[in-house]
This record gives structure tokens, C-alpha cells and sequence, in this order.
């Protein structure tokens, strides 16, 4: 039973990022928290992603295919071509400008919810300052009002390409040189979003995740937790797999592997789902707990120790006055 499912992960692209992206990214990241606030963050923003990203392009491929079941048998071969270049890059549209949205979502949320806009202190390393209750407010509208702004632009930009492809896939013209190369690279393969190629991923998927996640930042604590969050995803996701593949060649030399597995692809296939759980999520989450608390401790040492050293602009220097001295005869 091991063996089939092995297969079907490991040789089904869209389900393979999913399948890592959930378990080996996603979970760990929810449940390796500081605090319940924390949690319901991260909660909020992993499943967002999961479904700005897998849900956008499941639900969008089979509602245009159900809108132009009919047209796609009229098309001829640029035509056909046209069809499958806007099916893909509206998806792609749809999915990004959802993605980049989502952590202005999470802010809306987190700061009605908890009364804070800082990051250290929501995770509870600092102590929770009370807002004033109209620049709260104003917060809140403004998150609100960027996550309205960025999915409504990727909305709109996914109707346009799709509507101007299915116009010039009626007429049939040739696709200009710069989309034929845009298209032979990113888009869709047959059309379908499971088969969605590892460029298309990394542009439309991590580029705007990490991208909105630095953009959406609350404090340089969160910037730097994202950066190594974002070097753990590159390794886990990108690197590492390779590394496994070429190991599991040199070991598919002198053993053979066990009946439930199947054969060594799926032994390398279990390797990479290990590399994304440890290192894109479990080892970078214990590192930015640790390391953060080092930072939090060390900036609030700053603080008491001296203001002038966390803000010269602070400092007042103390005003001298010459000594006299009278002498008496």
C-alpha cells in the first residue's frame, strides 16, 4: 500500500509539492509556536497559503475548463496554444496576488485579535504594550485594506490574460517570440495544474511567499526569522533533494531496498519528504526561537543599559558649568 501512494507523490508534481509543502512545512511551522497567539498567526497565514496556492489553481483549472469545454475542440494549433498560455498564466495571476495578500490577512487578523502590532510581542518575548484604540483601529483598516488591494489587482489580472488569450486563441495568430518563451518554460504541461513545472513554482509560488512575507513584517525580529526561514525552504525544497537522489544512486549499487517501499526512487522520495521536515520547518523554528530570544534579550539589555545606544537621538548631554573657586584672605 506504502509503495503505490510512494509512486503516485514522487511522480505527480502539484501533488508532490502539496503533499511536502503540508507536511513538512506547513504542520511544523503551526505547531512549533511560543505561545497560542503565535499559533492562531501562523495558523491562519500556512493554511491561507495552502489555499491561495493549491486551492486558486485546482478550482480555476476545472472552472475554465468547464466554461470552454466547447471552445477548445474549435482552436487550431496556435489557437490551442494560446488556450493553454492564459488557462495557466491566469491561474499562476490568481494564485500570486493571493499569496503576497495573505500575511497583510494575517496581520488584520492578529492585530484585531491580540491589540498588537509587534511581532516580539505577540510571541510573547516582549511585554504587550496597550495601543491607543484609534491608531489600533487605523492598523487594522490599513491590513485590511492591503489585502483587499493586492488580491483584487491579482484578480484583475488574471481575468485580463485570460480573456485577451481565449480572444487571440479564437483568431488563431502566431504567439509573439518573448510569450513563446514564457510559455514553453512556465506554462501548464497539457494544460494541467497537476503537472505543473518547478520554474512555475518557484516564480509564482515561493518568489511571492517570501516576497509578501518580508514586505509584511512587523518588526526586524519577524524579517530575520523570515530570511532564515526562507534559506531552510531554498535547501529543504531545491538542494537537498538532489543530494538525496545522488546518494540513494550510490546505494542502489550493493542493497536492495525493502518490499514496502518499492524500489529506490521511492526510498530517495522519502528522503526528500525528511529534508523539508527537518530543515524547512522543525530546525529553522527551534533556531528562531532560540535565536530571537537571544535578540529580544540582548536589545532590551541595550535599552536599559543606555538609551544613546539604542537611539543617539536620545541623548541629552548633561550641561557643565565651570567651577569657581573664591578665595579668601
Amino acid at each position: 500500500m506504502l509503495a503505490p501512494t510512494l509512486n503516485y507523490l514522487r511522480t505527480h508534481n502539484t501533488v508532490d509539492f502539496l503533499f511536502r509543502e503540508s507536511v513538512g512545512n506547513s504542520l511544523p511551522r503551526v505547531l512549533i509556536v511560543r505561545n497560542g497567539d503565535e499559533f492562531l498567526d501562523q495558523a491562519t497565514n500556512q493554511l491561507g497559503l495552502l489555499g491561495a496556492f493549491f486551492g486558486t489553481g485546482y478550482v480555476m483549472n476545472t472552472l475554465v475548463e468547464k466554461l470552454t469545454g466547447g471552445l477548445q475542440q474549435k482552436l487550431s494549433k496556435p489557437g490551442k496554444e494560446w488556450y493553454r498560455f492564459g488557462k495557466s498564466f491566469s491561474i499562476f495571476a490568481m494564485a500570486s496576488g493571493l499569496l503576497f495578500a495573505m500575511p497583510f490577512f494575517r496581520n488584520y487578523v492578529t492585530t484585531k485579535r491580540t491589540g498588537t502590532t509587534d511581532y516580539a510581542q505577540m510571541i510573547g518575548e516582549k511585554t504587550r504594550q496597550k495601543l491607543d484604540q484609534r491608531v489600533l483601529n487605523q492598523k487594522v483598516s490599513h491590513s485590511r485594506n492591503q489585502f483587499l488591494t493586492i488580491a483584487a489587482t491579482g484578480a484583475s489580472i488574471s481575468t485580463a490574460i485570460l480573456l485577451s488569450s481565449l480572444a487571440l486563441a479564437r483568431r488563431g495568430v502566431q504567439m509573439p517570440k518573448l510569450i513563446q518563451w514564457l510559455h514553453r518554460r512556465f506554462s501548464l504541461k497539457e494544460g494541467n495544474i497537476g503537472k505543473l513545472p518547478l520554474p512555475s513554482a518557484v516564480v509564482f509560488g515561493t518568489a511571492p511567499i517570501f516576497g509578501a512575507a518580508f514586505a509584511a513584517s512587523r518588526d526586524i525580529y519577524e524579517k530575520k526569522e523570515v530570511a532564515l526561514r526562507f534559506v531552510g525552504f531554498t535547501l529543504s525544497f531545491f538542494v537537498f533533494p538532489r543530494l538525496v537522489e545522488k546518494a540513494v544512486a550510490r546505494l542502489a549499487k550493493s542493497s536492495i531496498p525493502p518490499k514496502w517501499l518499492g524500489d529506490f526512487r521511492n526510498v530517495a522520495y522519502v528522503g526528500k519528504v525528511l529534508s523539508t521536515l527537518l530543515f524547512c520547518s522543525t530546525l529553522t523554528n527551534l533556531a528562531n526561537i532560540y535565536m530571537t530570544r537571544r535578540r529580544v534579550k540582548r536589545d532590551m539589555t541595550k535599552t536599559t543599559f543606555s538609551p544613546f545606544l539604542t537611539n543617539p537621538q536620545n541623548y541629552t548631554p548633561l550641561n557643565r558649568r565651570p567651577l569657581i573657586f573664591t578665595a579668601y584672605s
